[in-house]
């Protein structure tokens, strides 16, 4: 449980509910409180923005002969 306050805290999760809306600690977008679903939706709409941005940069990196990086 200690590890898990100290967690919190290096997240800036500072009270609760608390939503981390990313695919990664590090760069995921903090929600805290009750809030209402657009403020959610718009938080989880770019997060997906975010993703298909880098799966696109991703795509790029690919070899367009062999398939493979």
């Amino acid at each position: 449980m200690i590890q898990q306050e100290r967690e919190a805290h290096r997240l800036g999760v500072t009270s609760v509910p608390a939503i981390l809306v990313g695919d990664d600690l590090e760069t995921a977008e903090l929600v805290i409180g009750a809030v209402r679903y657009p403020w959610l939706k718009t938080a989880v709409d770019r997060a997906l923005g975010r993703l298909a941005r880098v799966a696109a940069a991703c795509a790029e990196v690919r070899d367009p002969v062999e398939g493979r990086a």
